[in-house]
């Protein structure tokens, strides 16, 4: 359960480079038609988050490095596409304020926010937290649904968080997603194990070879693939497992 304590600092909380941060302590509808989508794609994943509509904002991380963040043309924020990277951290449970936010434009020109650097998947806690540096102080969760939330730590973006990730796993932005058959333990175990094993930490000890890294792949996540209680989620990282497959051997 998620903690919102009392706003005790000016109601613009945030102020960074390129946007506003409009806080409360309590929850908002600004965001209530936005969908998460969990995009899966084994080595290459993002989180995206949209109302459908498209504006002006960073550069695209596949052109630039740079998280995608769009804004219409009131500067509100319309649409945003996270990466997720490969390279895994232990531990990200770091203390900060909890708040409900807005994001606004400050300025209706291109910029550029620099992607997350780093991950960890946590079954238990059902939590995916990507970061791009690690903050030791001053840390500001800034949720625009229940499920996610923005972090910011002395005014800079962070990084951010997505509990119940698999609930919202898909292969495109554009899939409708299987709110029914809500994914189980063992499913969150299983993914935290992919996750170790297409991982930049198990590349390294590989020495950079992707082909014993995907036949471990296949070897260890495969024969559990019936654990995943929805058919669309199995299929896409059976898929996913295939198309490695076919890439690298």
């Amino acid at each position: 359960m998620v903690a919102f304590y009392p706003l005790q600092r000016r109601y613009n909380m945030l102020n960074i480079s390129c946007m506003k941060i409009k806080t409360s302590p309590l929850p908002q509808t600004t965001y209530k038609d936005f969908r998460i989508k969990y995009v899966f794609g084994g080595n290459s994943s993002i989180i995206s988050i949209s109302n459908g509509k498209s504006g002006i904002g960073s550069e695209h991380w596949i052109s630039e490095n740079s998280e995608l963040f769009l804004f219409s043309a009131d500067g509100n924020l319309a649409r945003s596409e996270l990466s997720i990277p490969n390279r895994n951290i232990k531990n990200t449970l770091i203390d900060g304020s909890s708040y409900w936010g807005e994001l606004t434009l400050k300025n209706p020109k291109p910029f550029l926010l620099e992607p997350t650097k780093l991950r960890n998947f946590n079954a238990i806690r059902k939590e995916l937290t990507c970061l791009n540096f690690t903050p030791s102080s001053n840390v500001d969760y800034i949720y625009i649904k229940k499920d996610f939330c923005f972090i910011f730590s002395e005014n800079k973006y962070c990084g951010y968080r997505l509990k119940n990730p698999i609930r919202y796993l898909c292969e495109s932005a554009s899939e409708n997603l299987d709110l029914v058959k809500e994914p189980n333990h063992a499913e969150y175990c299983l993914m935290e194990k992919y996750l170790s094993i297409m991982s930049d930490n198990r590349l390294d000890e590989l020495n950079q070879n992707m082909e014993p890294l995907v036949l471990e792949l296949s070897k260890k996540i495969s024969p559990h693939l019936i654990s995943i209680r929805c058919d669309r989620r199995r299929r896409v990282i059976k898929k996913t497992i295939i198309d490695l497959l076919d890439f690298y051997l």
